[in-house]
């Protein structure tokens, strides 16, 4: 009997060991993913010039022409005339802000006013597929003072520096 015993005892043994292995089981799953993103694209643009690569322009302002009629890209007194610049963004892919200053006025006769229209100091341009332009524009007026001072001034130059900054919107 105890020979019985044993091999009772081994055969449970042998019985709870293998339901032990056939009953617990650990469930477990992997894999490798993988994507992307695409970037977006950036273009900023004056007068055909693409201004990533260059730090500074010579702008044709010759259709300034005054309002008596006289040879383009001049000012008589009493003239005025507005300039439009436009920079052009299309094929950015993302809203943008353009912002404009004028700088460094020199050879202005007194009281001539060169500033940005209003509106031309920072304008938002939103993400469009087909059109992602904004026009700065420069209004230039030289009142009529005297003729003795309007005269000290003819043939002279005036010139100023425009500072064009086109960004990312919401980007400093």
């Amino acid at each position: 009997m105890k020979g019985d015993k044993k091999i009772l005892v081994i055969a449970i043994l042998l019985l709870l060991i293998s339901a032990g292995f056939t009953t617990y089981a650990i469930y477990k799953s992997s894999t490798t993913a993988s994507g992307s993103v695409q970037l977006s694209h950036w273009s900023a643009k004056i007068d055909n010039t693409n201004i990533e690569s260059v730090t500074t322009m010579a702008l044709d302002l010759t259709n300034c022409q005054g309002t008596h009629n006289g040879k383009n890209g001049t000012l008589a007194p009493g003239d005025s005339c507005s300039i439009t610049i436009e920079v052009d963004l299309t094929g950015s892919e993302v809203d943008a802000v353009v912002e404009a200053a004028i700088a460094n006025v020199t050879g202005a006769p007194s009281g001539m006013d060169i500033d940005l229209h209003t509106g031309s100091d920072s304008q938002d341009v939103l993400y469009d597929e087909d059109d992602m332009t904004a026009d700065v524009v420069i209004d230039v007026a030289w009142p009529t003072t005297s003729t003795a001072v309007d005269n000290a001034y003819q043939g002279d130059t005036v010139t100023f520096d425009l500072t064009l900054t086109a960004r990312q919107k919401d980007w400093q």
